[in-house]
């Protein structure tokens, strides 16, 4: 018992970033982008807006992406160019996932980047 309650306490929660981090190797991991692009891109933004909603407690999955951006307005957790980022990261995203659109490669790329700077991984990655 004592070596349980020594391990549990050790294990720490991991951060939001983190968590996202995993979630984002793992799509790069499955090749998912390869195989079934719209899933790719579901599964990428549903990343980006669970990391909001650990961050910010805004329901991010539940909405769709109009709701989420008026949600987003009205409060001050983003800047505007922050937002703007988001937006047209969404935006690109739903092309892809409900107007049959198919990215090139180039795009898909760019949008994993996106994703990942939009959670600050790109800085966490040059500072490690």
């Amino acid at each position: 018992l004592l070596r349980r309650r020594s391990r549990v306490a050790s294990e720490r929660p991991l951060s939001p970033q983190e968590q996202a981090y995993l979630e984002l190797q793992r799509l790069l991991e499955e090749d998912l982008a390869a195989r079934d692009v719209k899933l790719f891109y579901v599964e990428l933004t549903a990343v980006v807006r669970r990391y909001i909603e650990r961050t910010t407690g805004i329901r991010a999955p539940e909405q769709t992406t109009e709701e989420f951006l008026r949600e987003i307005s009205r409060r001050d957790t983003f800047s505007p160019e922050e937002s703007q980022r988001l937006r047209h990261f969404l935006e690109s995203a739903d092309l892809v996932k409900f107007a049959a659109h198919q990215p090139r490669r180039e795009d898909i790329e760019a949008s994993f980047s996106r994703a990942k700077v939009f959670i600050g991984l790109e800085r966490m990655e040059v500072a490690a």
